[in-house]
């Protein structure tokens, strides 16, 4: 009796074997000759180097000095908008402004 497993979809078929190669035929119809396992790597029998690291390669004086400008700059245009919206805040409306409060000149007094 062949085994048979079930799908997602609950029917039952027959049970596929993986294809192995590039030539689409299974192992075990003789497609792939069974391959010699490889050799371990040969070691080395001498004393043992320490790691290095890769040596980074140092920023010139120039670079860095741009960078960190281009850092205090970018804070201190970010300090800068702070400031002006924290000032912005307490304006009075701007139609206010537009109509002053207008006084007589000329003022009559009774005697």
């Amino acid at each position: 009796m062949p085994a048979r497993s079930r799908s997602r979809t609950g029917g039952a078929g027959p049970r596929k074997t993986p294809r192995l190669g590039a030539t689409g035929r299974s192992r075990a119809a003789g497609g792939l000759r069974a391959t010699r396992p490889k050799p371990a790597p040969k070691t080395r029998t001498g004393p043992a180097k320490p790691r290095s690291r890769p040596q980074r390669r140092r920023r010139s004086l120039g670079r860095r000095i741009a960078k960190w400008s281009f850092l205090a700059v970018l804070w201190l245009v970010v300090a800068g908008v702070g400031t002006i919206v924290y000032f912005a805040h307490d304006l009075p409306d701007v139609r206010q402004i537009a109509a002053p409060d207008l006084r007589p000149t000329l003022v009559i007094q009774d005697r």
